[in-house]
């Protein structure tokens, strides 16, 4: 019994099948069907410069120059250097450790100078005057310093820091309760 459903089942199909292909009209009935030719653009296109019109090389614009681009900016991106070490007298850091980037650029065993005008400091106010500013970080205590610079060459000093923290005398306001 199943034999003979099969056998019907692809019998009809194989009778369908050449007249849905039949249905279809032939590819040259369609209605603009024929060959006439590529569309005409010339209105569309303008004009391209002949080979003595064409700009050479010296016309085009630099990469500082070139519209949209960001030049020698995108070519060396600023990233975050962060800074380890202990803090000295004249306002310099002696770096003792740092991250990639400070170890590729070997500022490590070396006195960084940085401006700190404009850094965000996380110190504990150690002279107990009501502010915590930068003369409560005192000669010899630990700190961190994060600093946005290009990454392959970081330039000479003194750097702009981003933000400075004092890890010898931390914010009584920031410890936790025991």
């Amino acid at each position: 019994m199943l034999e003979k459903t099969l056998i019907a089942a692809l019998g009809a199909a194989a009778l369908a099948l050449p007249a849905s292909a039949a249905a279809l009209p032939p590819p040259d009935d369609h209605p603009g069907a024929g060959n006439p030719g590529p569309p005409d653009l010339s209105g569309l296109v303008p004009d391209h410069p002949g080979a003595d019109d064409h700009p050479g090389p010296a016309d085009h614009p630099t990469a500082d120059e070139h519209p949209g681009g960001q030049g020698a900016a995108a070519q060396n991106p600023k990233v975050s250097y962060v800074f380890k070490g202990t803090y000295n007298a004249d306002g310099s850091v002696a770096v003792t450790k740092g991250n990639n980037h400070v170890r590729k650029a070997d500022l490590v065993g070396e006195d960084v100078e940085f401006d700190l005008t404009d850094a965000k400091l996380t110190v504990a106010d150690t002279n107990a005057d009501g502010a915590q500013d930068l003369s409560d970080v005192q000669t010899g205590d630990s700190v961190i310093v994060i600093a946005r610079l290009p990454k392959s060459d970081p330039g000479g000093g003194p750097y702009s820091a981003r933000r400075l923290v004092d890890q010898t005398h931390e914010d009584e306001d920031e410890t936790p309760a025991a």
